[in-house]
């Protein structure tokens, strides 16, 4: 087909669903609990885990310099980031 090359599976769907699927044929991941939807699995998966994860199942990401907790890896980094900051770079 052509020479793409992604860093994740996720996102040679992508590829492959932009430039190399007819519109029509895309399979569409529904949320089963709410309107949600998407052209993506793993985006599906990143709206459950956001939206309708109880509580007790959730993996939390700790701060180790403060009590801050998040549900996904990158929003403690963008904590750490934005918190924590030494003012080197």
């Amino acid at each position: 087909m052509c020479s793409y090359e992604a860093k994740s599976g996720c996102g040679l769907k992508r590829h492959f669903n932009a430039h190399h699927v007819d519109e029509n044929d895309i399979k569409w991941y529904e949320c089963k609990t709410c309107p949600y939807r998407s052209k993506y699995n793993c985006n599906l998966v990143y709206h459950l885990k956001a939206h309708h994860l109880d509580e007790k199942d959730i993996k939390w990401h700790h701060c180790k310099k403060c009590g801050f907790k998040a549900k996904h890896t990158g929003h403690l980094k963008q904590h750490v980031s934005a918190q924590h900051s030494d003012g080197e770079d």
